[in-house]
């Protein structure tokens, strides 16, 4: 059977395929596999980002609910450990170490106070942890160092809101040694702070250690411990403290 001349001149079209889809064709053929891997790869990078950002999100905010719902050194060391979010960690450690020094243990609060300067030495409450260990430091005995240590902080944060009591406590540590010039030392130190802070509770609580010089001894608690957890409890960055009303008195 003859073939028409129509029919052959379109087989032959047929056969014809422009020269840029031939060179389209000829790279995919070459490249076709090795972009389908990358699409895949970019694809998989882009929904395991937001499904790492959602994950990372609700591990934050359990962690920030069981922060507000914990009061426990229990509670509190399980934050630390699981240590889902570093904000939350960070002050279950500080709370961690205020609820240690108020039980009395000063041992287990100074090492709270220090895992948290140690590990967050730019984070905007290091100051609550500076001066904590100062604090367990005088709770356990060691005085002299204690002094150092309440001086060191006032000299690095003269504007912390326990930069008052940081000085209360170098004057009550200075007063404690016992030797003629410390205690002299720190009835100066006493004397100025109340001229700088007149009218104000602070300089009732300097009075008062003033009238107490005579029968201080190696402290015991004190309640600088509740002034960090109310500090703290005011908020995670502790916005919203205020000047505590009743500052920390030395045991008599």
């Amino acid at each position: 059977m003859a073939v028409s001349s129509d029919m052959k001149n379109l087989a032959h079209a047929r056969e014809e395929i422009p020269e840029e889809l031939e060179l389209a064709r000829q790279w995919w053929a070459s490249h076709g596999n090795a972009v389908t891997i990358a699409l895949v790869v970019l694809l998989a990078a882009v929904l395991g980002s937001r499904w790492w950002k959602n994950h990372a999100e609700a591990k934050e905010n359990a962690a920030m609910t069981a922060l507000q719902e914990a009061s426990t050194p229990d509670a509190l060391e399980r934050i630390v450990a699981q240590n889902d979010s570093r904000n939350a960690t960070a002050i279950a450690r500080l709370r961690l170490g205020a609820v240690q020094y108020a039980a009395g243990n000063y041992d287990l609060a100074k090492s709270a106070y220090s895992d948290f300067a140690a590990s967050e030495p730019k984070h905007p409450l290091y100051d609550m942890a500076a001066y904590g260990i100062a604090q367990c430091t005088e709770a356990l005995g060691d005085v002299g160092e204690s002094i150092r240590l309440f001086r060191e902080f006032g000299e690095k944060f003269p504007d912390s809101p326990l930069a008052p009591l940081a000085r209360l406590g170098e004057a009550r540590g200075l007063i404690l040694t016992g030797t003629d010039e410390s205690r002299r030392e720190g009835k100066s130190i006493l004397d100025l702070f109340l001229t700088e802070h007149a009218g104000s509770p602070w300089a009732i609580a300097a009075d008062e250690l003033i009238r107490a010089t005579d029968r201080l001894a190696v402290p015991k608690p004190a309640e600088a411990a509740s002034d960090i957890a109310s500090f703290l409890a005011s908020g995670p960055a502790g916005e919203d403290a205020a000047e505590p009303e009743t500052p920390a008195q030395p045991a008599p």
